[in-house]
């Protein structure tokens, strides 16, 4: 090249495409399927890196373009393989590029992100006071949709915590909204985990019902990580009701499913219920080696939570 090229330029320019390729790339397989997941595994360093690039650059559209086709709490690519520490820096890049776009709705939708993973890492102080945060930006924008999915959120946390009533009147809450505004997907999500407050307060009748009308939506919607965790639950429900050979069908059908999708974390949970399954009807030596397994992943994932049932 001559002396006079405009090196400042060529470098934006060059940036400039390597974070145009990599967004495509990443909103082409956001889908949450075993494919589109895989996908992006292999070329996971590249999508970071570019996002990374859109940050450093200023390009806050694309970085919260990237965010949103691999952040999304459940099924989102990061969170589903369990990548909390790169989802936990993406979210922050993405709130931050929210909050120098001036868009507030964003901003407490990448807030609520956080917060869920705070939920699923254990550190249920920090995922309050993120849920506050979203919430009170969703009450000032009369945006319903964010509000009952923070709500649902709230009411998970509740449950985490113990406090059942609060969660039940959380989710009903939540579940109010999402059947006002049709969100079938908001719906099946808040229906799920009224099914397993159920389960935990011994009403098996109400939490298969639940479980089933979730089940239903799930397949509407073509949701596979939605019908993998059904299925465990319902796995769960027939191993409390005393069904072990419907449990382990149950379990097995989930973690066909869960495998090929890599959602590691429910991986470990469903191990650990196929172990409960083989303790109880007396397979001791293949509950060791399940409850093994799952606790090397729980802690594999840092997990508190689960590496402490699984030890308990």
């Amino acid at each position: 090249m001559s002396e006079d090229v405009d090196w400042g330029a060529y470098i934006r320019d060059t940036h400039s495409k390597y974070v145009t390729r990599y967004l495509a790339y990443a909103e082409a397989h956001k889908q949450p399927n075993a494919a589109d997941y895989d996908a992006l595994e292999a070329e996971q360093p590249n999508v970071l890196a570019a996002m990374d690039c859109a940050y450093r650059e200023e390009q806050w559209t694309q970085v919260r373009r990237f965010a949103v086709a691999l952040c999304r709490p459940v099924d989102g690519f990061l969170m589903l393989r369990s990548y909390w520490g790169e989802l936990r820096a993406c979210l922050e890049q993405a709130v931050r590029a929210a909050e120098a776009d001036g868009n507030k709705r964003d901003t407490a939708i990448f807030i609520c992100w956080l917060a869920v993973l705070a939920q699923e890492t254990g550190d249920y102080a920090e995922a309050r006071h993120l849920h506050q945060q979203g919430f009170d930006i969703s009450k000032e924008l009369g945006d319903r949709a964010l509000i009952a999915r923070t709500l649902h959120d709230l009411g998970m946390l509740a449950w985490q915590m113990g406090d059942y009533a609060e969660a039940r009147q959380l989710y009903r809450q939540s579940l109010d909204i999402t059947e006002e505004l049709g969100d079938r997907a908001g719906i099946a999500r808040t229906l799920h985990n009224l099914g397993i407050l159920a389960q935990e307060t011994g009403d098996y009748a109400e939490a298969r019902r639940l479980h089933q009308e979730r089940l239903d939506i799930s397949e509407e919607l073509g949701d596979w990580v939605g019908m993998a965790r059904t299925l465990h639950n319902l796995g769960i429900l027939a191993w409390q009701t005393g069904e072990y050979a419907e449990a382990q069908q149950l379990c097995r059908q989930s973690l066909e499913t869960i495998e090929e999708l890599g959602d590691r974390a429910t991986i470990a949970k469903t191990l650990h219920q196929l172990g409960m399954l083989a303790h109880d009807t007396g397979d001791y030596a293949e509950a060791r080696r399940l409850f093994q397994q799952s606790l090397e992943l729980e802690e594999e994932l840092g997990n508190r939570a689960g590496i402490a049932n699984t030890l308990g």
